[in-house]
């Protein structure tokens, strides 16, 4: 949770000092110049004029692809900004965007090179007002910035700094059960070590943006999944026997003995549960060497049972 924190002026000269010309790195100057439907869809969703403001970033740059897309979308969240222009300060979170190649992707710095926690002096091009399409939530204009250029790097900026101390100081939570359970910030998770069926193993509970518990049914629904975890256990591992035995065979070598339903369940060794909101969870298994390293994850909710099995990672 974040602290009410008075606005300071800024430092006018440092917000808006000239770097070097090696200090200044252009997404334009890297992408390729042709313009492709891709491209110009996503130019679509932002306003033109160039807006400069100071981020203070959450995690570093991760990257996804939908569909037939051939570019991938870049981002990263931003915890607050300060508008250059003004010094206004804005403590709430928007998300940074950028497209990139596939041989962009594969590049460690991803263009821009931007890494969580750092404070990041920026052109960017804010979202125009839309209704995103999967949660039918109305998003307001700015709720992302496309990233146009880095300015700067590593920069200063008091009230920025005091967020990220903030943003820092360890948050922890205690169950009745006496699990203790330090909060992830950057994937609002709370974890853990706990127990399974009487097997140790981590434990997750997701948290909201401001470090609580995502809602109460989350920590009700561990508190159900562990009144009753003998059975929950015996089950998950029945049904991922049940739907991945036969893709267990299939990664086995010719002389392999092969896999019963049986041994396959009794293969599995907990790792993870997760539990979300509204009742979901998911059980991770070590596979034992069955998919060669891969992970077992079985997921579900109070209501519904168990819905789906599957290997990872």
């Amino acid at each position: 949770m974040f602290l009410e924190f008075l606005k300071r002026k800024s430092t006018r000269s440092d917000l808006q000092q000239e770097p070097s010309k090696a200090q200044k790195v252009s997404q334009e100057q890297c992408a390729p110049k042709s313009v492709d439907p891709e491209r110009k869809k996503f130019a679509e969703q932002f306003d033109t004029q160039i807006k400069e403001v100071l981020v203070l970033t959450k995690e570093n740059i991760t990257a996804s692809r939908t569909g037939q897309d051939k570019l991938w979308q870049a981002g990263a969240s931003v915890l607050a900004y300060v508008d250059v222009a003004t010094g206004e300060l804005v403590n709430e979170k928007v998300y940074l965007k950028w497209q990139l190649t596939e041989e962009e992707r594969k590049n460690k710095k991803k263009i821009f090179g931007i890494e969580g926690e750092k404070i990041y002096h920026l052109k960017v091009k804010e979202s125009l007002a839309f209704v995103n399409p999967y949660s039918g939530k109305e998003m307001k204009k700015g709720s992302w910035f496309w990233v146009q250029e880095v300015v700067k790097r590593d920069c200063k900026e008091a009230r920025l700094e005091e967020i990220l101390k903030e943003f820092q100081k360890p948050v922890e939570l205690k169950l009745n059960d006496g699990v203790k359970l330090t909060l992830n910030k950057k994937v609002n998770t709370f974890y853990g070590m706990g127990s399974w069926n009487g097997e140790k193993c981590h434990v997750g509970l997701e948290a909201d943006d401001k470090g609580n518990l995502a809602a109460q049914d989350v920590a009700d629904t561990y508190y159900k999944l562990m009144s009753n975890c003998k059975q929950w256990d015996d089950e998950a591992r029945s049904y991922a026997a049940k739907y991945l035995t036969d893709n267990a065979n299939d990664w086995q070598e010719e002389e392999t003995e092969e896999i019963t339903r049986e041994a396959f369940a009794r293969r599995l060794k907990i790792s993870n549960l997760n539990i979300m909101e509204e009742g979901y969870f998911e059980i991770y298994y070590d596979d034992d060497d069955m998919f060669f390293g891969h992970v077992i994850i079985v997921s579900g909710s109070l209501e519904n049972g168990l819905e789906d099995a599957t290997i990872a990672g």
